[in-house]
């Protein structure tokens, strides 16, 4: 095997040394530009996941407010006929109670004009 001297040596490195420079260079280039894209993409996911948490946290508030809301107004259905349902007793015992005081001052009457039922 030859030895090659000074100048053919330097020659042989720029002749092999630029290129694989080169290539290494341009990979360290493609490979920052795919870390950049990689970083974008993962900003933009991490984004998307955030508004979609918004939208489940929303829709979870809203499904709720209206659960209080259904429940609200059924007590107060239920409020408002235990109301109906006491004055129809109230007045019903008001009915019943002049009909028996209407029955006694009719017996009464009918006592002392001697009219027999």
């Amino acid at each position: 095997m030859e030895s090659l001297t000074q100048p053919q040596f330097i020659a042989f490195l720029f002749t092999i040394g630029v290129p694989i420079i080169a290539l290494v260079w341009n990979q360290i280039k493609t490979n920052k530009k795919l870390v950049d894209s990689d970083k974008k993409l993962h900003d933009m996911l991490t984004a998307q996941q955030e508004r979609y948490e918004d939208v489940v946290r929303i829709q979870q508030e809203r499904h709720e407010e209206i659960q209080r809301t259904q429940e609200e107004r059924h007590q107060e259905i239920m409020r408002i006929q235990e109301r109906r349902e006491e004055m129809l007793r109230v007045t019903l015992n008001s009915v019943e109670q002049h009909i028996q005081e209407s029955n006694k001052d009719h017996a009464v009457l009918m006592d002392r004009t001697g009219v027999k039922s």
